[in-house]
C-alpha cells in the first residue's frame, strides 16, 4: 500500500488548506483504503492474507506520520516508522489509538470553529436569497459575455446555492461570491441597477442572520477553545517526591534531628 494507492493525480491538490484539517482528511483516506485492502487480502487467502494485511498496516502508519511531518504536525512529526521486522500487531493497534485521539480532537475542534465561521438561516432566509440567484442567473443569460466566462460565473453561483442546503452558511461562501460578482465586466449586467439591489439584498439577509448570532453568542459565557492534548500526559524531570521526607537518617532531616542528645 502506498500513496498512489489512495489517491488519482490531482486529488492531493484538493486537500484543505488548513493542515490539521488536510491531516484528518488524508488519514480517513488512508484508513478507507486500508480497510479495503485488507478485506480483499483475506478474502484471496483466508489462511496467509493476515501477513499481508500486515504489510498493509505498516504500510498505513508509514504514510501517516510521513503526512504528520510534512503537515507540522506535533503529535505525529517527531516519530519514526518501526523497523518492519520488528514491528507486530500490538504496535498498529497503539498507534491507531492514538490517532484517534488526536482525529477526535481535530474534528471537535474544527466543528466548533466552522460554528463561528458560518451563519445559520432561517428557511424564509433561504427562499428569498435563492430566489436572488436565479434571478442573477437569468441576468447572466442575457449578458453578452465570453461564454467560457459566463460558465465560469454561473458554476459559482450554483455552489453558492448548494451551500444553502446546508445547515449552516460559510461566511467564506458569501465573500466569495462578493469578489465573483463584483469583480464582474462592466458590461455584464444589462441592468447594472437590478444586479446590485439583488447582490445586496443577498448580503443583507446573510448580515441579519449574523447579527442574530453574533447577539446570541454574546449572551453566552465565553470560553477559550481547547488545546489539543496528547493522549498521554508527559512529564519533564524527575517525578513529584512525595511530602514525607526521604532522608537518609544522618542527613539533614533525616531521623537524627529527632535525637534528643
Amino acid at each position: 500500500m502506498n500513496i498512489f494507492d489512495v489517491f488519482k493525480p490531482g486529488e492531493i491538490d484538493e486537500l484543505p488548506d488548513d493542515p490539521r484539517e488536510a491531516f484528518v482528511e488524508f488519514v480517513r483516506r488512508c484508513q478507507a483504503k486500508l480497510e479495503e485492502m485488507v478485506s480483499a487480502a483475506v478474502e484471496r487467502d483466508s489462511d496467509n492474507g493476515w501477513r499481508t494485511a500486515d504489510e498493509y498496516r505498516h504500510d498505513f502508519m508509514s504514510m501517516v506520520i510521513a503526512a504528520g511531518k510534512r503537515f507540522d504536525i506535533a503529535d505525529f512529526k517527531s516519530r519514526i516508522v518501526p523497523e518492519r521486522q520488528n514491528w507486530g500487531y500490538s504496535q498498529y493497534e497503539e498507534f491507531t489509538a492514538e490517532l484517534n485521539h488526536y482525529l477526535t480532537q481535530v474534528v471537535l475542534d474544527n466543528s466548533v470553529r466552522g460554528k463561528r465561521e458560518s451563519v445559520e438561516l432561517s428557511p424564509k432566509s433561504k427562499d428569498r436569497i435563492r430566489q436572488h440567484i436565479h434571478a442573477l442567473k437569468n441576468l447572466l443569460d442575457q449578458a453578452e459575455l465570453d461564454p467560457d466566462k459566463k460558465a465560469s460565473m454561473l458554476t459559482k453561483l450554483e455552489r453558492f446555492e448548494q451551500e444553502l442546503d446546508k445547515k449552516r452558511m460559510p461566511l467564506a461562501a458569501v465573500g466569495l461570491l462578493a469578489i465573483t460578482l463584483l469583480s464582474a465586466p462592466g458590461g455584464i449586467w444589462q441592468s447594472a441597477d437590478i444586479a446590485n439591489k439583488l447582490i445586496h439584498d443577498v448580503f443583507d439577509e446573510v448580515h441579519q442572520a449574523q447579527v442574530i448570532a453574533d447577539e446570541r453568542r454574546l449572551a453566552a459565557p465565553s470560553q477559550e477553545p481547547a488545546q489539543l492534548s496528547p493522549p498521554r500526559p508527559t512529564f519533564e524531570g524527575p517525578p513529584p517526591r512525595s511530602k514525607r521526607s526521604s532522608a537518609p537518617a544522618f542527613e539533614t532531616g533525616g531521623i537524627d534531628d529527632d535525637i534528643p542528645f
